[in-house]
């Protein structure tokens, strides 16, 4: 699906980006989590096209093993980053996906990932988080697909702690 991909939601709230060169807004429910499991910090940011269940959403995952989730650049090639970057185009039924397990096994089988999976958190704090994405997403995590390209992605979600 060629296209461009934003996300507003709330007041604080903003998310943007392109699929393909499409504009995307993912303004419905956008916010941010933060959480901790197993020692492991992650925050998970999501939205989607519209409040309908079947809208269009995307979805957006850092954990790191080796302390906070901080301001900086995230890349799925890190050992000890777990990013996951995932569309889904309801009309279809297709996740389109991209992070670590997908870096990890196009690594194992010498593909080259052209636009690996990128995210910049530019702020964080108790209530927001802010930042940048892109790279090349893939339908259903299969390498040989006709992947989707996320360029200029933003989010500015409102932050909770469950």
């Amino acid at each position: 699906m060629p296209g461009e991909q934003n996300f507003s939601a709330a007041k604080i709230s903003k998310n943007t980006g392109r699929i393909d060169g499409v504009s995307r807004t993912f303004n419905s429910t956008a916010i941010g989590v933060q959480a901790v499991q197993d020692n492991i910090p992650a925050v998970v940011v999501t939205g989607k096209a519209a409040t309908s269940e079947d809208a269009d959403g995307f979805v957006l995952m850092i954990a790191r093993t080796d302390g906070d989730i901080i301001a900086k650049a995230y890349t799925d090639k890190e050992s000890n980053i777990m990013l996951l970057a995932s569309y889904l185009e309801a009309s279809s039924e297709i996740a389109y996906q991209a992070g670590t397990d997908l870096q990890a096994e196009a690594t194992a089988y010498d593909i080259a990932i052209a636009n690996p999976l990128k995210i910049v958190v530019t702020s964080i704090n108790e209530t927001s988080i802010k930042g940048e994405f892109n790279g090349d997403l893939y339908p259903d995590g299969e390498l040989d697909g006709d992947k989707i390209t996320v360029t200029k992605g933003s989010f500015y979600v409102p932050l909770i702690k469950p």
